[in-house]
């Protein structure tokens, strides 16, 4: 983020100056983030705008005109995100983490749910934001390119075996990479606080 003061042929029209702040995307180009104008008293003149001063005298206004808008939401879209679509700082997105079960039947389904539960109470014991995506209206792999585009990599691909306890797997939505779905949730916490993304279940998350 640069700051500086627009030249004479950029500022504001009728503005004695306009102050900008520049932020640098990921391509090299410059984004016109905010601006304030410091319009002198030019306006009050134009719109015989006027207060009282101390002296108990007629004065014209000194005006100013500033604020940011919606292009810092571009701006943030542009700067936090890949090929494959938005990746937002974890302290920003509104969901950390996305578990989506794999299940042939419903009795499967059954069993996810009651073992992914406890996962989802644990992860928000920690404040971690999570949603669990057991909706039968779509298929997972569906699920996870949309989620994908909105800022998480939901790879929890769980399912009971026969015989065996619950599997599962996570992969980071900044750098792709998978591990066991559970090695601790003491890491998951730790990897948050310090806005690391890797290894931290399905991240939605990173930070520049």
């Amino acid at each position: 983020m640069v700051k500086g003061v627009k030249s004479a042929n950029e500022r504001f029209a009728g503005a004695l100056n306009t102050y900008t702040i520049e932020a640098m995307m990921q391509d090299g180009k410059a984004l016109q983030s905010g601006t304030s104008h410091f319009l002198g008293q030019n306006f009050a003149k134009a719109f015989d705008v006027q207060f009282v001063n101390k002296e108990n005298k007629l004065e014209y206004v000194w005006a100013t005109s500033w604020g940011v808008s919606t292009r810092l939401m571009g701006a943030l879209i542009m700067t936090h995100s890949d090929d494959n679509g938005l990746v937002l700082p974890p302290h920003l997105a509104p969901i950390q983490v996305v578990i989506v079960p794999i299940y042939k039947n419903a009795e499967m389904l059954a069993k996810i749910d009651e073992k992914v539960a406890g996962i989802v109470a644990k992860l928000k014991s920690m404040g971690i934001s999570v949603k669990y995506d057991n909706a039968d209206n779509k298929r997972p792999g569906f699920k996870f390119a949309d989620y994908e585009v909105k800022g998480s990599r939901p790879s929890g691909d769980g399912w009971p075996r026969p015989g065996e306890q619950y599997n599962g797997n996570h992969a980071s939505r900044y750098t792709g990479e998978g591990d066991a779905f559970l090695r601790g949730y003491r890491r998951v916490r730790e990897g948050f606080a310090r806005g690391h993304s890797g290894k931290c279940l399905q991240e939605s998350a990173r930070l520049p």
